[in-house]
Formats: structure tokens, sequence, C-alpha cells
């Protein structure tokens, strides 16, 4: 059980590095920034184990390059959507 069980996270991925680097917020704080390997899997993964009674919204920078990594994410139940890259902060 986790302190953030039942509760929306928000999770930014800057997708043009690799590995990724994550940024993990509730209600805007800053709970967590990790390196994680380059995978919907990994990151899915990962969420699961230290999050696992919390939903996620992810938000990655839109490119023609990533809607693979959308459909990666919707097929695991997991929001993701596509924002500016410049309101990723």
């Amino acid at each position: 059980m986790s302190d953030f069980d039942e509760q929306c996270l928000e999770v930014e991925i800057d997708v043009p590095k690799e590995p990724w680097l994550v940024t993990i917020r509730h209600k805007g704080t800053v709970l967590k920034t990790i390196s994680i390997d380059a995978s919907p899997e990994a990151l899915v993964s990962y969420l699961k184990i230290h999050y696992p009674d919390s939903t996620f919204q992810l938000a990655h920078a839109a490119k023609l390059s990533t809607s693979w990594m959308r459909r990666k994410f919707i097929q695991q139940d997991i929001d993701c959507v596509f924002i500016n890259a410049s309101d990723i902060t």
C-alpha cells in the first residue's frame, strides 16, 4: 500500500533521451525523477510496482515518431497524451 492509492499521478516522459528521463508528480508536486529504459513496458512495470493502486496520466512531447509509444501505453490501460514540448517543465 502506498500513500498514493487511488490517486492519479502525472508522469512526464522526456522521450528524446535514452534512457528516458521520467518525472512523476502528484497535484503538481514532484515525487520522483528517474532514468529508465526507453520502453513503455519498462515504465508501466515500474509504475505498477511502485504505485500499484494509482492511476496514471502520461504526457510526452508530440512527435510523429512517438505514436507507437502512445498505442503501447493505451494497450496497457495507461492514459497517454501528446503535449507541446515547451509545456514539459
